[in-house]
């Protein structure tokens, strides 16, 4: 799951209820993507929310401008680091995209084509 600024916002609400739902086994390795630490949407909402998740969420934060606090990456996603978090992932595992034209034209999409991801593991990429 890969989301820039306020393309957090239907990824949020995917969190949400695969969280409330006890049954629902599916687990989520998440990239947000920020200009700068204050950019970060819902940063403590999803924080909590990944400590709760007793391991089913994985949250990673990014961001380009400033200097990057511990817990959080310095840089953009580029199309090779998301090909490196792709091939690393599990192949039956869906890949799901919201961010501005940038992340998702020169990163998620070349990423994904280059390591094969199918078009049945394409989820919404807006």
């Amino acid at each position: 799951m890969f989301a820039g600024g306020t393309g957090i916002t239907p990824m949020y609400q995917l969190l949400q209820a695969i969280a409330v739902d006890d049954e629902d086994t599916t687990a989520v390795d998440l990239h947000f993507c920020n200009r700068s630490v204050g950019d970060i949407l819902l940063f403590e909402e999803l924080k909590a929310m990944e400590q709760a998740s007793k391991g089913k969420f994985k949250i990673t934060f990014y961001v380009d401008e400033g200097q990057a606090p511990e817990g959080i990456e310095e840089g953009i996603l580029t199309s090779a680091v998301v090909k490196e978090i792709i091939a690393g992932s599990d192949s039956t595992g869906m890949v799901l995209g919201c961010g501005p034209p940038g992340m998702i034209d020169e990163a998620l999409l070349p990423a994904m084509n280059a390591t094969g991801v199918t078009s049945a593991q394409r989820g919404y990429i807006f």
